[in-house]
Order: structure tokens, then sequence, then C-alpha cells
């Protein structure tokens, strides 16, 4: 069923995990953002790291990473993964300074709970042996639609409104035999607008998804990730991957997940993977100013 609940959550980044139903909040939030005198230590300069994790330049200030939010259960604060810490707690007081500056000011972020330093060396493993493809999918793209914006608008179709969302949600689910599996949420404050935790699809609110391009990111989300788990729930090695020697699927599944993405859409350019490898590249040699002068230039970012 439905379940509309009142949040009372800012910017504490905290977003509920196991909650059954469809979670309406009765009210938008106000946007609210930690000061930069409130974390006192936790400042740190955006540059390649902040790439590297997903944290990409776009005109909305986003992320386009997938990001698993800390959550609260009987006032015990739960581990947020890596992803989930590189959702910077001033994001917007900074990009306010970031584009009062005409873009020549890299942002100062603060994160409530840093990456740890060999987590960081764990995934530092860039290489630009496909920055070619990468740069000609950017090109096509800036030939055949004139750059980021209109490439959305004429692959990604009108914006939807949160009940055509909810809607497209309920079909789909029924579509797959996943109704009464699979539970919808809408939080605030997410680094990446979709994500799955468990039997749960969590989505950002308020919603920006654009209609030709919603069922390839349910085909990614529940279509790939969420039924590859289901599936596994059921086979001998479940949580004792180890003993059977195996080895952790993430790097493949989500290439695979990045597939799916696109196999029903109309065009199959993989403009923003090709952007989020790009930019990247551009991270190991400049500042986040220059990843961004570089990105426009070759007009993603607007």
């Amino acid at each position: 069923g439905i379940q509309t609940e009142a949040s009372n959550q800012d910017s504490s980044m905290s977003c509920s995990r196991s909650h059954p139903g469809i979670s309406l909040p009765l009210q938008q939030l106000s946007d609210t953002s930690m000061s930069s005198k409130d974390k006192e230590g936790s400042t740190l300069a955006v540059d390649r790291a902040a790439v590297r994790f997903g944290a990409v330049p776009s005109m909305t200030g986003g992320s386009g990473a997938m990001s698993a939010r800390q959550s609260k259960s009987g006032g015990k604060k739960q581990k947020k993964s890596m992803i989930g810490r590189i959702l910077p707690s001033n994001l917007k007081q900074e990009k306010r300074r970031f584009f009062d500056s005409k873009f020549s000011v890299s942002p100062q972020f603060q994160y409530d709970s840093p990456v740890p330093e060999n987590r960081v060396k764990s995934v530092h493993s860039t290489t630009d042996n496909l920055l070619p493809q990468a740069l000609n999918i950017l090109q096509s793209v800036r030939r055949k639609y004139g750059g980021y914006t209109g490439f959305m608008e004429r692959t990604g179709g009108a914006i939807m409104t949160h009940s055509q969302v909810v809607s497209f949600w309920t079909s789909y689910l029924t579509s797959q035999g996943l109704s009464s599996t699979v539970n919808i949420k809408f939080r605030k404050h997410m680094a990446a607008p979709t994500m799955v935790s468990g039997k749960t699809v969590i989505m950002r609110f308020p919603t920006n998804y654009r209609i030709h391009r919603m069922k390839g990111t349910a085909d990614h989300e529940v279509g790939t990730h969420l039924l590859r788990r289901l599936n596994e729930a059921q086979q001998p090695w479940f949580k004792r991957q180890e003993e059977f020697g195996m080895q952790r699927s993430l790097v493949t599944e989500e290439g695979l997940a990045c597939l799916n993405t696109y196999l029903e859409r109309g065009e199959k350019l993989m403009f923003r993977a090709a952007m989020s490898y790009y930019s990247v590249c551009m991270a190991e040699k400049n500042s986040f100013v220059g990843v961004w002068n570089a990105l426009k230039d070759r007009k993603s970012v607007v």
C-alpha cells in the first residue's frame, strides 16, 4: 500500500532504508545546509577525489553517483557507504559561491564523514585508455544535439510529474511480478536520483525524471541490480561467496546495468557515462574549475 509520512529531516543527509510502501512527504522540506563554521576540520578542497567519486560538475549542482544514505534506527546511526560520504554538507553554499565567481573559484566542500584515505586509494585505478571513445561520444552529442541541454530535451522527453513517476513504478513492478516484493520510497538529500537498498527502490525528492529515460532507469536498478539480488538469495552460495571462492560481482554487474539502461532507448549514445569518464580523466590533472571548463568547452554542462 501507499504509506504517507511526514519527515523532519533537514541537512543531516538521513534516509530510511527499510520502511514498506510508497513514502510521500507531506510537504517539501526547506532547503537548509550546513554552515562552513559548523564542521571545523572537515573542509576538503574538491578536485580529483570529488569527481572520481561521482561529484561531477552539473548545472544543478547534483551528483551522478549512486548513494547509500545514513539511516536512523532506534536512535543509532548506521555507517555510511563510501559513496554516501561524498555528498557535501555545504553543497548549496559552495554552488552559489562558484556561480557568483563566474566559475573561477573552486568550491571548498565539507563532508560530515570524509572518505578514509585507504578507501580512496582502493578505488584509484583511473586509466585513459577509453578516452578517445568518450571524446567521440561527446563530439557526436555536440554535433547532433548542440550539447547537454539539447540532448536531454530531445532524447529524454518531458519531465514527469510526481504522480506520473508513482504511476510508472506501480505499473513496472506489476509487469515484473514484483508489486508485492519491492517497495518504493522517496527521500530528500540523496547523491543519486535513484538507488536500490535491499528490496526498496529509493528516489530523490522532488523527482526530476524524463519520460523517455524512466524505463532505462528501472531496467538498471530493478531489472539488473535488484533481480540479481533476489535470484542470488535462492542460490547455495548466498552469503557464502568466500567459501565458494567467488569474487565480488559489482564491477561486472554495474557494467551490465549500464548496458540495460540503453537497451530500449532510441538514442544509444552513452552520453552521461562518457561525460563522467571524461571528467575523471580531466580531474587527474585539473582542479574543479579546470574540469568545469573542460566540460563547458565541449558543451557537456550547458
